[in-house]
């Protein structure tokens, strides 16, 4: 009797899934074919097809638009591994409203798709500008920055810093450096009160 109840207990797709939170959502490959173009828009389509890919696993549907992710991945520059992630409604229109993240405009300036400057070298340029020590190890990702609308490297350095929790004050200074050719785009300082 208790291999019957095993066999014949569930036989519906969702057993299983009722207790999961990850449930695969199958976007239509309509809102894809969109996602694609208007990534090609920007970066010309033999840049897109070399480097960028569907990302199913992340790709999400709400209840009144799709939130759609690609990666961005140059593998002969490990430092270039990034998400774009931008929304569509159901129809099929891109939300303009909405942040759009990581797609670099090669079209418009073909220096926002070009990575020449390694990790090493943007450390060299932050000390070659006068970056302070600091009281830390400096923090340096290669990133997309939503405020120049390009990747950056990124270098920030932590001053000082007092307290923790609730109580954590802190100051510095970050550096934002172009990837192409290892200009400065930017130096400023930053402060947590």
């Amino acid at each position: 009797i208790l291999n019957i109840i095993y066999f014949v207990g569930c036989s519906c797709t969702s057993c299983g899934q009722q207790n999961s939170e990850a449930v695969e959502v199958q976007i239509p490959d309509s809102i894809f074919a969109v996602g694609d173009k208007f990534i090609i828009h920007k970066t010309g389509e033999e840049f897109f097809n070399e480097y960028i890919h569907r990302d199913f696993i992340n790709s999400k549907e709400h209840e009144n638009f799709y939130e759609l992710f690609y990666r961005f991945k140059i593998v002969e520059k490990e430092y270039v591994d990034e998400k774009i992630q931008f929304f569509i409604d159901k129809k099929g229109s891109v939300l303009q409203d909405h942040d759009v993240v990581g797609i670099p405009d090669c079209r418009s300036d073909s220096r926002n798709c070009e990575f020449n400057i390694d990790k090493e070298r943007a450390l060299e340029i932050a000390s070659e500008n006068k970056l302070d020590e600091g009281v830390r190890e400096w923090d340096i990702s290669f990133r997309w920055s939503p405020e120049h609308n390009k990747y950056v490297w990124h270098i920030l350095t932590t001053i000082n810093e007092i307290g923790s929790g609730d109580f954590y004050k802190a100051n510095g200074k970050e550096i934002f450096i172009h990837p192409y050719d290892g200009s400065v785009i930017q130096i400023r300082s930053w402060r947590i009160n």
